[in-house]
């Protein structure tokens, strides 16, 4: 059922409680006691109410001043405060529906209360309901209630309430409500029960005992009735079975028997009061178990060997409560500050692990109960390490050597000496006497402990021993020596065969020294003559003793001897085969060439021969037949004639399937390549001179006209241009701003390139600017050597080009002077741009020979030397100076710019990169438009 909160009577209408109330009417009539507000009252106080009635019939209100008639399908609602101050009265209409008659027809008398179990001091109400008019008394344990000290009040003429108030342990007991009817008596009653809530007083909750001892865990708890103890580990009840140390004493206090650490925790004592188990009261009560220190490390004793990849950890196993706080004794001899610990400094680590660290490490716990340690013994082996006295010496045979080993380490290490060919000596020292050539080498040594070993090695440096086996073969020219038995190197390898010389009859001897990787052989001397040879070893402190003398008789000079071959050094790639060669007699005279000869191992296959030069080695044949056997022939040839052939056999194996792109896909490529090149030559065409097939293409295709560019360069003439330098300022000095010029000025006009680079003139008295298409050209006439205008228009020039994102390739630039001067003065300072010079080509008066410019040129004249002055015809006249005259006459007298600067800075330039189409250009008149190449008489 709903609660409903009225704010007043008046404004409470029957439709909206019985709307409430009807739609579950039957819990409505339920039997009591309800402890729950299911109404609030229309006082403002909003004191809960509780059901007491739903019956048909009136409601009449305690003093029956108030009387509402509820229709026959209505109900009567009584309501009433929770402390029995007042009581409610309401009329729920049926609302259409049928009535909903009492559970019972008749009477019955019924006490209602919130609770039968009161705590001393509280207060509590009883509820009397008599089911119809009656007359009401109550009573407790068969006596009158003492009103004096409790409330009886009537409700209405079915109801009346008992008041306890501030009850105590007397007030329990039997309360009983008497009703008397008309035609019979009734009467209810209930039990009350009074109590004291359990109180634990000062009992402690902390206890603190020692380990395997017996103690008491008190719990005092006073209520009333009795008191009842439990005692609960995690809310396990404590029980006296004998099956645990845990026991629950007559005094209801805790035993716990030899007490250990895994006691530790929270026990709970329950006071609860007696024949009421629902009303108890619970204490938690922590318990410590407190055990003295114990240390125990995992290893009493570790042997580890030293270096710098060698870790300890050292672990101290500690129990205690309280937690025990860890320190540490370390070897007096070790570094403490290397080490590393944990958080509670129960782990040690000792990084690199040195000699020093060795020793005993104590581990102590301590707490307030006490102490305890464990000691830890770390035995480090240290790798031995060995030192001698010398690590070389050289000494001649017959000399004695000593050498001293001294090696560190823990244990101490053993000490051995071995040599090179194994034999082994004790002990530290090395001592050597009458130092033999076999005595030579390298000696080693050896240090070792349980840590491992350690080797040193010294080398004794003697000359070598002489040689014993070996022959002596002539040639035509020649000694060739050959060993048979290596020769004892003294303990340095041999660096060369030093070989002595001379004729029988001479007591002279003739020496050179031979590096040993070489043939060793005398050459050069004389044929048909006795010799004596002899030889020695030499290392790189030592000649060793000279050989048994040879006698030897030299034969005469005659044919090579056949060229030294190996099978196995014979190296094949494809269908190729290549071997390395080598020559021993070249029968007294130089070798002219080699002759190898080779055909495929079949009857009737040709021999093919190839030469190789002289000063070869090395012998290769190619596109040689797939899955073939060879047979090759080599000879060496003299001014005397052919060797003996060298002969050899090989075989090419069958070829290796590999994918191959064909004659088909090689043409392809080819093609593809040539195309792609045609392309980019054709476009770098297009672009910059606008030519070529792609241009073509595109102006018939789109009606894209020619530009400026290209009409200048086939002879067009642009009238009025007006072309200026962007962003070029005034020039130093006196130089004027430069201009554009409009229209033509003497014939010559403007020209228009692209448009980052519009062409420009620039005129002053003694400087002139001209811009081509693809070049510029700056002419200044320098008078009394200033050259200040000249230098700073060429300079303000570099700097437009910069602004407008223009470059100039200053390693193609050239200066061309002209000195029309009688006597010969120095050139003046070259041209600089952006730190590189330019280049000066050679000058001369154009139309004269470099021995006719002695003197002023003028009038179309030059002078002779075969005879008198002449006047030079017409068209072979080139540039003409008079005094007086301006770099704007001289374009003028010489038909323009280019025409004067054709055979120097222009023409250079188009001669190294386009000749053939700077010369159909000057056949054609191009290369300044509006002017003739060839300037006009006078």
């Amino acid at each position: 059922m709903e609660t409903l909160s009225f704010p007043g009577e008046n404004s409470t209408t029957v439709d909206q409680i019985g709307k409430t109330v009807q739609e579950d009417i039957n819990l409505a009539a339920a039997r009591p006691p309800l402890k729950k507000p299911i109404l609030t009252a229309w006082s403002n106080s909003n004191i809960p109410f509780f059901l007491v009635s739903l019956s048909p019939g009136p409601c009449l209100s305690s003093s029956g001043a108030h009387r509402r008639q509820c229709s026959r399908a209505g109900r009567c609602l009584v309501m009433s405060h929770e402390d029995a101050s007042g009581t409610i009265m309401h009329c729920i209409p049926a609302r259409n529906k049928p009535c909903v008659s009492s559970a019972r027809a008749d009477a019955k008398v019924e006490i209602i209360t919130s609770d039968v179990d009161i705590k001393i001091g509280n207060e509590q109400l009883l509820l009397c309901k008599a089911g119809k008019e009656a007359d009401i008394t109550w009573q407790k344990d068969g006596e009158d209630i003492d009103e004096d000290r409790h409330l009886v009040e009537k409700v209405d003429e079915t109801s009346s309430k008992l008041h306890l108030k501030n009850v105590d342990l007397k007030d329990s007991g039997t309360y009983k409500c008497l009703c008397e009817y008309e035609n019979h008596n009734d009467n209810s009653d209930i039990k009350i029960f009074v109590y004291e809530e359990p109180n634990f007083g000062e009992t402690k909750t902390y206890h603190e005992f020692l380990e395997n001892l017996t103690v008491h865990v008190p719990c005092v708890a006073t209520g009333k009735p009795d008191v009842e103890i439990s005692w609960f580990r995690d809310d396990v009840l404590v029980s006296n079975d004998g099956k645990n140390h845990l026991t629950v004493l007559p005094d209801r206090n805790l035993q716990i028997a030899n007490i250990r650490k895994s006691d530790y925790g929270t026990y709970t004592c329950q006071a609860s009061i007696k024949d009421r188990p629902t009303i108890y009261k619970r204490l938690d009560i922590s318990v410590v178990v407190n055990v003295p220190p114990t240390v125990r490390v995992r290893s009493e004793r570790t042997n580890v060997h030293a270096g710098p990849d060698t870790n300890v950890t050292i672990i101290c196993l500690v129990a205690g409560v309280p937690k025990p706080i860890i320190s540490w004794t370390t070897p007096p001899t070790s570094d403490s500050s290397r080490y590393i610990y944990n958080s509670d400094k129960s782990e040690l680590i000792i990084p690199a692990v040195a000699r020093s660290d060795f020793g005993e490490y104590v581990c102590t716990a301590a707490n307030k109960l006490g102490d305890d340690s464990a000691a830890f013994i770390l035995d480090v082996s240290e790798r031995p390490y060995v030192i001698l006295s010398k690590e070389e010496m050289a000494v001649k045979p017959g000399e004695s050597v000593s050498v001293s080993c001294n090696a560190t380490g823990h244990p101490s290490p053993s000490i051995e000496w071995s040599s090179n060919e194994g034999k082994k000596i004790e002990g530290p020292e090395l001592h050597i006497e009458n130092v033999k050539p076999s005595d030579g080498g390298v000696y080693s040594c050896k240090a070792e402990n349980p840590a491992g070993s350690t080797t040193n090695t010294f080398q004794l440096i003697t000359s070598p021993s002489v040689p014993q086996y070996f022959t002596v073969t002539p040639g035509p020219i020649s000694a060739n020596i050959n060993l048979h038995a290596p020769v004892k190197d003294g303990g340095s390898p041999i660096t060369n065969i030093v070989i002595q010389w001379k004729k029988q009859a001479q007591d002279q001897w003739t020496e050179t020294a031979i590096p040993l990787s070489d043939h060793m052989a005398v050459t050069s001397l004389a044929p048909y003559t006795w010799y004596i040879v002899r030889f020695a070893a030499q290392n790189k402190h030592f000649i060793g003793g000279f050989s048994e003398e040879k006698k030897i008789r030299t034969k005469g000079r005659r044919e090579p001897d056949s060229p030294l071959l190996s099978a196995t050094d014979g190296k094949i790639e494809g269908n190729s085969y290549s071997i390395p060669f080598k020559l021993t007699e070249d029968g007294g005279y130089p070798i002219q060439r080699y002759v190898v000869r080779y055909r495929m191992d079949k009857e009737g296959e040709n021999w093919k021969e190839k030469e190789i030069a002289a000063n070869m080695t090395m012998i290769q044949l190619q596109n040689l037949q797939y899955n073939s056997d060879y047979q090759m022939e080599v000879f060496a040839l003299n001014i005397n004639g052919s060797s003996f052939p060298a002969a050899l056999n090989f075989t090419i194996p069958q070829a290796v399937n590999k994918p191959s792109l064909g004659k088909g896909g090689v043409a392809g490529i080819v093609i593809v390549i040539f195309l792609v090149l045609l392309v980019a030559v054709d476009a770098f065409c297009c672009y910059t001179n606008h030519c070529g097939l792609l241009n073509f293409l595109a102006r018939k295709l789109f009606g894209h006209k020619a530009s400026d560019t290209k009409i200048v360069e086939e002879g067009g003439v642009i009238n009025n241009a007006a072309v200026d330098m962007n962003g070029l300022e005034k020039p130093r000095g006196s130089i004027p701003k430069l201009q554009a010029q409009k229209g033509a000025t003497n014939g010559v006009h403007s020209e228009v390139t692209c448009d980052k680079a519009p062409l420009t003139k620039f005129d002053s008295p003694n400087c002139h600017l001209q811009k081509f298409s693809d070049d510029s050209a700056i002419v200044g006439l320098i008078s009394n050597e200033e050259d200040t205008e000249y230098r700073e228009l060429i300079q303000d020039f570099v700097d437009w080009c910069l602004q407008n994102h223009l470059q100039i390739n200053a390693g193609k630039t050239k200066e061309l002077v002209v000195d029309f001067r009688r006597c010969r003065h120095p050139p003046p300072p070259l041209v600089n741009i952006w730190g590189m010079d330019t280049e000066r080509v050679d000058s001369q008066v154009p139309g004269c020979s470099p021995k006719q410019q002695t003197g002023l040129v003028s009038q179309h004249h030059c002078t002779s030397q075969k005879g008198p002055e002449q006047t030079l015809p017409t068209e072979e006249t080139e540039v003409i100076w008079s005094a007086g005259s301006t770099p704007e006459d001289l374009l003028r007298y010489s038909g323009g710019i280019c025409h004067l600067l054709r055979s120097g800075l222009l023409g250079q330039q188009h001669l190294d990169g386009r000749q053939e189409e700077t010369g159909q250009a000057v056949k054609e008149g191009r290369l300044c438009p509006g002017k003739p190449l060839r300037p006009s008489a006078g």
